[in-house]
């Protein structure tokens, strides 16, 4: 099992590169909902070898949500907000300082995500094998209520109508990606092609649609947004 925390390692002469990636998220307030989404990182299945470096933006929380991640998880790359930064906010620093690093991939996930254990693998594997095609795209996973089952967030589809534009979600298909026109950045992972074209996400927005943004910002550039197989 890879730490959240690892750092990223340069690979050994004559090896293949093994794919470093920054898990970003924003927090305020969500002391157990932050933790339990970090233990869900922590948990991830590595059949896919890969490096994992979390960066953390905790925006002024009083709940003491800080130290408990720094408890269970000392090497979090921890960004202190005042509490003005909301979660766009919160995403544009911990995003610029993991591109200041430099990354393979870029994780935008949510504090109160939390991932199954195949979830890492199953993202990075849909990005790797939509690039072997020729394909650039952010891939975005599916999620669920964890007690109902229904579908919550993931990939958006446009839809044209008489009365207007309707921005859908996706279901998603089990034995393969489904392109999409945006996407929620509950769990996305970005490449980090996709990151230096585009940049970070726009300043325009403070608490939510800097991620529907970036998926439009991304098709219209030619690249991709996929969801990935299953939930």
């Amino acid at each position: 099992m890879t730490a959240p925390h690892a750092a990223p390692l340069p690979a050994s002469s004559g090896e293949q590169a093994v794919p470093s990636v920054a898990v970003l998220l924003t927090c305020f307030n969500r002391r157990q909902k932050t933790v339990e989404a970090l233990h869900s990182v922590a948990r991830q299945q590595a059949r896919m070898p890969r490096t994992i470096k979390v960066i953390l933006v905790d925006d002024g929380s009083r709940d003491g949500t800080a130290d408990a991640v720094l408890a269970a998880f000392p090497k979090t790359l921890l960004i202190r907000g005042n509490g003005s930064l909301f979660w766009n906010g919160g995403m544009r620093q911990a995003f610029a300082r993991a591109r200041e690093i430099g990354f393979d991939y870029y994780l935008l996930l949510n504090d109160d995500t939390v991932l199954l254990p195949h979830c890492l693998d199953t993202l990075l594997q849909t990005a790797e094998e939509l690039a072997q095609q020729g394909i650039v795209s952010i891939v975005t996973a599916s999620t669920c209520d964890p007690v109902t089952g229904k579908r919550s967030y993931g990939g958006l589809r446009r839809i044209r109508r008489w009365s207007g534009v309707k921005d859908v979600l996706v279901e998603p298909l089990t034995d393969r990606p489904v392109r999409c026109d945006t996407m929620n950045g509950n769990c996305t992972l970005i490449p980090a092609a996709i990151a230096r074209q585009l940049g970070n996400l726009d300043a325009g927005f403070t608490q939510q649609f800097g991620d529907f943004d970036y998926g439009f910002r991304a098709t219209r550039a030619g690249l991709a947004v996929h969801a990935a197989p299953g939930y």
